[in-house]
């Protein structure tokens, strides 16, 4: 079965609940370092080793009440136990997840459009 974006969800392991309410979209990155390492065949070409690896997410959200838009930025800084899986009314019980670091929040405030934001979580540890 094909996972749809709208159904994906960010939930806190300590409290099951949403972490951010209204969201738009999440972006999921992985990314991983390569290690030049001097090459016993090849003088011109460059060689790599995989090296230690890196997660985070990024989402879009919409404000849902005047309470977000003050509540929301104080995430900077906190850490929170995630974990990212279909919404219960259209998943099973497949996720991934780990420990994230909040990096950044933006909120977007344009007039005659609902107020909206975006978060930056930085993974620390691994994503299991």
């Amino acid at each position: 079965m094909v996972t749809k974006g709208k159904y994906i969800i960010i939930i806190s392991r300590d409290t099951n609940e949403p972490l951010v309410a209204g969201v738009k979209a999440d972006r999921l990155r992985v990314a991983g370092e390569t290690i030049e390492i001097a090459s016993a065949t090849s003088s011109r070409w460059k060689e790599f080793l995989a090296g230690r690896k890196e997660w985070s997410i990024e989402t879009d959200y919409l404000i849902t009440d005047d309470n977000n838009i003050y509540d929301y930025p104080l995430m900077v800084g906190q850490t929170f136990n995630i974990r990212i899986q279909d919404s219960p009314q259209h998943g099973s019980d497949t996720y991934c997840g780990g420990t994230v670091i909040c990096t950044e929040a933006v909120q977007d405030y344009q007039v005659g459009t609902l107020v909206k934001g975006s978060f930056v979580f930085k993974g620390t540890g691994p994503l299991s």
